[in-house]
């Protein structure tokens, strides 16, 4: 079964040009299995043959690596006899018999580092991006999509942020023997403390010979002729003194404002810059053109709003989708399938769709939807069992008269199945005290619904960060030397979610547990509008308040940035 499997996913990754690399002794059997000859005889591929000794190892014990493609053929160095070996026997201690085999189940560190370096200088050839500093990082941002790099004088967070300052002042290559790893420690300890190894790069002896090596910049250590060379880039830190001159001429993050993006820079200037009158004119043209535009379009709206299921067209209200569409497809908006998803509703089970707002970001579903179903009925068992567990009588109260309320509203409503049998995900809604009030929640987790979903991209929502940013930047380039009076507004969308419609077929799935406190009795809920606790609720508004965010930076010039709250998890 191991061997179908390997045999299944190698053909599938070479099918899609996607790299594959077997590895295997020499002399394992498995290289003669049926799975593995046809695997042969189907795929381009050749051997990269080593010994793991020339790698770090402790024994001369000799490895082929099937692969489809180039990128681990540095490691095709075979033990040159120079060096002494751990023996094979096999030894009985006090704690029973010592395999040596057991002692080489693990990959030498070093080949682990040569095997990261190489997927790092392929990744580089194919247009990947190491950046040393923030700088660099922000350079590299801005080939991201145009909103993910809205404004890089907001200091990005988290440990992936690079430093102002590079960690190394200065770079030498050394050239060494890769079957003498101990040359190069001894020689990285003469060097100044935190020097260390940044990049290692097999080569044959000709290449090395073909190499012009640069005075005071390149070292070669005891290398041997018709044999492989090891280049090894080393960073060396800098003294305080040049630190000090590195960070001045580095200067401050707020100099980063060179990649705020130019539809920011727009924004700022027509209200910062141009004639207030020039900016009234240009909304007024824009509320003049799309009001024609609306009545002209009444026919696309009514056959957009004629393929809508009941429940969709009923959350949807007065809202013009044809127009909204056409807006944004003016504004170049990259989420093209938004209105589209709108008028469908919002999936939320399986793959999200890709916006092209965020930052590409893949995250697998933690489930499938079959293996779910199969656990759905000892789940859907085990959350009519916690709904035993009471809450505080005001919050059972507070949870009880929201859910009639909105059940009166139409956005959800009792279902009357005895016992959720054939449902997938029943969940339950349950209230949670926020500061002076009671807020609803509907645990699509503990259904498994939320484990179901997998993201193409990573939420970034919009922090005070980028608030303060923009702001700054008008500081920077209003003409005046007495900065206008900034007032500032906001704007809290009242049931937010409620307004987009689930996508039937989550319709017919998703349901939640609350209890009445008319019988006492657990009540099923089914759900039209976006339940406040689903992952794809999230993703279905976010898209949603930046598509609203983008029209009134674009078109309108609104000083504006958008956030919400997430609680899915």
């Amino acid at each position: 079964m191991l061997y179908d499997a390997v045999y299944v996913l190698a053909s599938l990754a070479c099918s899609l040009n996607i790299f594959v690399g077997i590895e295997n002794p020499t002399n394992s059997h498995y290289w003669s299995t049926t799975p593995m000859r046809k695997l042969c005889d189907e795929q381009q591929h050749h051997y990269v043959t080593f010994h793991n000794c020339a790698h770090g190892g402790d024994r001369d014990k000799s490895m082929f690596l099937w692969v489809n493609d180039n990128w681990l053929d540095s490691l095709a160095i075979l033990c040159d006899k120079r060096h002494s070996h751990k023996p094979w026997t096999t030894k009985l201690t006090g704690g029973g018999i010592k395999f040596a085999t057991a002692e080489e189940a693990a990959y030498p560190i070093l080949l682990c580092e040569r095997i990261v370096h190489c997927f790092r200088e392929k990744a580089l050839q194919l247009g990947a991006a190491a950046p040393d500093t923030m700088a660099e990082q922000a350079e590299s941002a801005t080939t991201n999509t145009p909103l993910s790099r809205l404004v890089l004088g907001a200091l990005p967070r988290g440990h992936k942020v690079k430093p102002l300052v590079a960690e190394f002042g200065d770079y030498i290559s050394v050239f060494t023997d890769p079957q003498r790893p101990a040359d190069l420690e001894k020689f990285i300890g003469t060097l100044p403390k935190g020097a260390k190894a940044v990049a290692r790069q097999v080569i044959t002896w000709g290449d090395f010979r073909s190499t012009q090596l640069k005075d005071g910049k390149d070292v070669v250590l005891n290398v041997t002729a018709l044999f492989a060379v090891e280049k090894v880039n080393i960073g060396i830190p800098s003294d305080p003194e040049q630190f000090i001159e590195r960070a001045i001429a580095a200067g401050h993050p707020r100099n980063l404002d060179r990649f705020v993006d130019p539809q920011v820079k727009n924004m700022i200037h027509a209200n910062f810059i141009e004639e207030p009158a020039e900016l009234a004119k240009e909304r007024v043209a824009f509320f003049k053109k799309y009001l024609k535009r609306a009545s002209e379009l009444q026919r696309e709206e009514e056959a957009m709003r004629a393929k809508m299921p009941p429940h969709v067209l009923k959350l949807v209200g007065n809202k013009r989708l044809a127009l909204w569409k056409e807006i944004l497809r003016d504004c170049n908006y990259p989420d093209t399938s938004l209105i589209d998803n709108i008028a469908s509703g919002f999936k939320l089970s399986g793959w999200m769709p890709r916006s092209n707002v965020f930052k590409t970001r893949t995250k697998r579903p933690s489930m499938s939807m079959d293996t779910l179903k199969g656990l759905a009925k000892a789940l859907n068992a085990s959350t009519y069992k916690s709904m035993l567990v009471r809450q505080e009588p005001d919050i059972e109260t507070a949870t009880w008269s929201e859910t009639e309320e909105e059940v009166n509203k139409g956005w959800v409503w009792f279902d009357e199945t005895e016992g959720g049998e054939g449902l997938t995900f029943v969940g339950k809604r349950f209230g949670i005290r926020q500061s002076n009030k009671i807020r609803v929640i509907d645990d699509c987790s503990c259904c498994g619904l939320n484990w179901t979903v997998g993201l193409h991209e990573k939420f970034q929502l919009q922090s005070i960060d980028i608030l303060a940013s923009m702001v700054a930047e008008a500081f920077k380039v209003f003409p005046g030397s007495k900065f206008p009076s900034m007032f500032g507004r906001c704007y809290d969308l009242k049931s937010a979610y409620r307004q987009f419609a689930v996508h039937p077929t989550d319709r017919s799935h998703l349901r939640m547990l609350v209890r009445s406190l008319s019988d006492q009795t657990l009540k099923l809920l089914g759900f039209n509008a976006l339940p406040f606790g689903a992952v794809g609720s999230v993703a279905g508004f976010l898209r949603v308040s930046l598509a609203v965010w983008f029209i009134g930076l674009v078109a309108l010039k609104i000083f504006w940035t958008v956030s919400m709250m997430t609680t899915a998890s």
